[in-house]
């Protein structure tokens, strides 16, 4: 009968106690130690978590009225940990989804319409469970600003003399200014209903616009889309390149039978410090009235 030797029996206790502490022995396949409990070792056979995660939310109460914006936020949780939380508006993703607690993101709730909306949130787990918290409900109720629109002078019509700007509100409009050419005409309106009269006869002939901004209680403003229009009352501009007239000052507007003057008279126009008109040197201005004559340049000649 064979008989290991006392050397051989060491030998082989001592490679035995090597394996079982993962050292490698030469000459002989290094052994694999057991995993700790609890860890999972890549290539092993992994039971699959087929749990979903539980969430629910906790800001805003359900039945509660907001406006403005608003916290929402949320509780999940998973045993294999909550990969993300999407929060959600009547099933529309809210922002982007939240990847790391505390789970919240702001609603602005100007955009969504007032009235009755849903909120809810949906966790996925890390490994792809995903579950949706009970919905609820709650009342957006945020201020709307006035509405306004132009419904005289019409769009692309001609005007001319004294015409009435008017526009149409909204309800809870407390006052109305209205623009023409982008500038205020006149005192905001605080009474309705709002209107403004232009008398175009002040207006260079051409085209011009009429607006309106409106006003509520709040101080929230809405403008009206412009309106384009054109007037004709015989009104020019005359400037210093109209040299057959000897014009010696700038921009001023002329009124009335002033477009009747013949160019291919001589005639030089004058002007007092407040802007007031004579004419003066006529040599043979037809039509233009007596050479003595003064008129203020916001009337017509004569």
């Amino acid at each position: 009968m064979h008989t290991d030797s006392p050397r051989r029996l060491v030998t082989a206790a001592l490679v035995a106690l090597a394996f079982s502490r993962g050292f490698a022995v030469r000459g002989v396949a290094a052994a694999r130690p057991c995993p700790p409990s609890g860890v999972r070792l890549a290539g092993a056979s992994q039971p699959l978590d087929r749990t979903p995660p539980t969430i629910a939310l906790i800001s805003p109460a359900a039945g509660v009225t907001v406006s403005g914006s608003v916290a929402v936020s949320a509780c999940a949780a998973d045993g294999g940990g909550i990969a993300g939380v999407q929060f959600k508006v009547d099933g529309a993703n809210l922002g982007v989804e939240n990847t790391a607690g505390p789970y919240s993101v702001a609603w602005d709730t100007r955009s969504v319409t007032n009235g009755s909306h849903t909120l809810s949130a949906a966790a996925r787990d890390r490994a792809g469970n995903v579950a949706t918290s009970a919905g609820i409900a709650v009342t957006v109720a945020n201020a709307t600003a006035p509405s306004v629109s132009i419904t005289s002078p019409a769009a692309n019509t001609r005007a001319s003399g004294s015409i009435a700007v008017t526009a149409t509100v909204s309800a809870g409009t407390v006052g109305v200014q209205f623009l023409l050419d982008g500038a205020n005409l006149g005192a905001e309106d605080v009474t309705a209903p709002f209107a403004a009269t232009l008398d175009t006869r002040m207006l260079v002939d051409g085209t011009h616009t009429v607006g309106a901004i409106a006003r509520d209680s709040s101080a929230a403003t809405a403008r009206a889309a412009a309106v384009s229009f054109t007037t004709a009352n015989g009104v020019v501009r005359l400037s210093p390149a109209d040299t057959s007239l000897n014009v010696d000052t700038t921009n001023y507007v002329f009124r009335g039978r002033l477009i009747t003057l013949n160019r291919a008279r001589t005639a030089s126009l004058c002007f007092t410090a407040l802007g007031g008109l004579s004419l003066c040197g006529c040599t043979s201005g037809r039509g233009m009235g007596p050479s003595s004559a003064s008129r203020s340049s916001d009337g017509p000649l004569s």
